[in-house]
């Protein structure tokens, strides 16, 4: 599921932003990542584009900005913003792909979660009745939401808010849905579970296609914590994890190595020399990342097509895929077969020494098991990736961080 978490009041709560993911991912976002991809992202200019390069990289989020968001960032400079335009908001880099309208939904939510309650499913369904039986959804929101977060008053209101933004089992569950439906809408591979109420008819709304990429240095929004003093606390890595997630935008794991933050992984690998278990760096006064510990990352490479599931129907990508296994067999070459199929890929077809966490695991799961210079198909989502591993995975050593601001004196 893909978290985002853009300007205030826009996701307020860890669990409602975790609700949002399409793909859980920002345990291990990387500088790296952000500097590779963000000048590639630029370049694009079609809503098509966009959307292979966020389902090909699950940091990436494809979404939507509209007059109606709360979002300070994007309302103080939407009458300007033309396609190629970047800034930040939150702990994002937002690049502008072009304008356009889409369907904007408005409704409230009681959610419960398995994290926090191991028979979540059920324990909704027992709400849901007394909802139905006639209890005020008021009352019982304040009484079991898991949702809450800091502005209690709003009862889980989302705001108007783009469903792509949402798994896709939920936005399945909301379409169609008109003002003063309520309804369950349920995950079970997440664990999440909400009371929808729709409070609102769905808009057709004007706003502006957009890129959110992880931003490697993100905002300090709570610069009178002494972060060093509370990590220094914790024990375990679902500590440092559950901490993580508690200041978003502030606190980071990053992995530090030769293509990451170069200088700052050699930089550690001197400390570490001296006191590899206190081993904390602080450049420009500014950050400090302190030592989690030494680990490696996995680098793949591959040359690929993509196939986008919504544009064909289910005949022509069966018929596409069986071709393409033709085609390859018969010692068709690889390049022929890229651009007969995805002839507009500026590019992106060919993927090398890219960092395994950065692609949906569908996909890594079948490079992994395929033998170099032969076929793989991928499905992720709605769409397909026929490939071919370029050479073997390889390790890169590196060194897990946590990164937060220092504490500021007043």
């Amino acid at each position: 599921m893909r978290s985002i978490t853009i300007g205030v009041k826009f996701v307020d709560s860890l669990l409602m932003r975790l609700l949002y993911l399409h793909i859980l991912f920002l345990f291990l976002a990387t500088g790296t990542y952000a500097q590779d991809y963000l000048s590639r992202a630029k370049e694009i200019r079609n809503i098509d584009e966009a959307r292979l390069f966020a389902d090909s990289l699950p940091q990436v989020v494809l979404g939507f900005m509209h007059d109606k968001m709360l979002n300070v960032d994007y309302q103080s400079r939407k009458d300007e913003l033309k396609p190629g335009d970047t800034y930040e908001s939150g702990s994002y880099h937002v690049v502008t792909i072009d304008e356009g309208a889409k369907e904007i939904y408005r409704f409230r939510l009681l959610t419960i979660s398995n994290q926090n309650s191991p028979n979540a499913k059920d324990e909704i369904k027992r709400v849901f009745e007394k909802l139905n039986e006639g209890s005020s959804y008021k009352d019982l929101f304040e009484q079991y939401a898991q949702n809450s977060g800091p502005d209690t008053d709003a009862l889980g209101d989302v705001g108007w808010i783009d469903l792509d933004y949402f798994v896709d089992s939920f936005q399945a569950a909301v379409k169609g849905k008109k003002k003063g439906d309520r309804f369950i809408a349920g995950d079970d591979a997440t664990g999440w579970y909400n009371i929808v109420d729709m409070t609102h008819n769905s808009k057709k709304m004007k706003g502006h296609y957009v890129l959110l990429i992880p931003n490697s240095n993100p905002n300090n929004y709570f610069s009178n914590i002494d972060h060093e003093k509370n990590i220094s606390k914790l024990k375990s890595s679902e500590d440092l994890r559950e901490y993580v997630n508690k200041y978003p935008g502030d606190v980071q794991l990053e992995l530090l190595n030769n293509t990451s933050k170069r200088d700052l992984f050699l930089r550690f690998k001197e400390e570490q020399e001296q006191d590899k278990k206190n081993a904390t760096i602080i450049p420009g006064d500014q950050r400090a990342y302190k030592f989690i510990k030494d680990t490696s990352v996995q680098l793949l490479s591959i040359q690929y097509v993509y196939l986008d599931g919504s544009s064909i129907s289910r005949d022509e990508r069966s018929e596409a895929i069986h071709d393409i296994y033709d085609q390859f067999h018969a010692n068709v070459p690889f390049d022929s077969i890229v651009e007969q199929y995805w002839p507009n890929h500026n590019g992106l077809s060919i993927l090398r020494n890219i960092e395994s966490g950065l692609l949906a695991d569908d996909l890594v799961e079948k490079v992994q098991s395929t033998t170099v210079g032969q076929l793989f198909v991928a499905r992720v989502g709605q769409s397909y990736f026929l490939g071919v591993p370029l050479e073997k995975p390889k390790q890169l050593k590196s060194t897990l961080v946590i990164s937060y601001p220092k504490l500021i004196e007043e």
